[in-house]
């Protein structure tokens, strides 16, 4: 049986290594989780969330570097890092997404968000671009080899 939890497909076997990032993920500055539950089942059905980039985050290093200097300076300062986000297919198109996405944004000290997403996933590139994203960086490769990502960002004063 596979379990979708995001945007792209996060088949069960990636478990383990997605809850041991999470867990390190949560003790960071700035956390911030927001769950979708499907009350009548008690299941979760979507997730989203962030935190504070900063120096030093292997993540935000690699970005910064593969940015360049000057977009680095204007993005990765005083910015929330929305890590992860996703709503399982059978509740797509329901609004859950665009609800999820704006509660983690809502209210937060930052005045920028950046994001990461693979560059061949067009349906989550236009899910963030009609939220405001816009594409800072094409052809990020992750530490690990993954990729190409495009980098995303949005300005967070309009979500208050």
């Amino acid at each position: 049986m596979q379990t979708y939890l995001a945007m792209y497909d996060l088949p069960t076997n990636t478990g383990p290594r997605f809850a041991t990032m999470l867990v390190e993920h949560a003790t960071r500055a700035g956390f911030r989780l927001c769950l979708a539950i499907d009350h009548e089942q008690e299941q979760p059905v979507g997730f989203g969330y962030g935190f504070t980039g900063q120096p030093g985050q292997a993540w935000r290093d690699s970005l910064a570097a593969a940015m360049g200097a000057e977009l680095a300076r204007q993005w990765l300062r005083d910015y929330f890092e929305f890590a992860e986000f996703g709503v399982i297919p059978a509740w797509r198109q329901r609004g859950v997404g665009g609800r999820l996405h704006d509660t983690v944004l809502r209210d937060l000290p930052h005045r920028r968000a950046v994001l990461t997403v693979r560059q061949s996933n067009e349906t989550a590139r236009a899910f963030y671009a009609r939220r405001g994203w816009v594409a800072l960086y094409d052809g990020f490769y992750a530490l690990s080899g993954r990729g190409p990502y495009v980098v995303m960002g949005r300005e967070l004063a309009a979500v208050r």
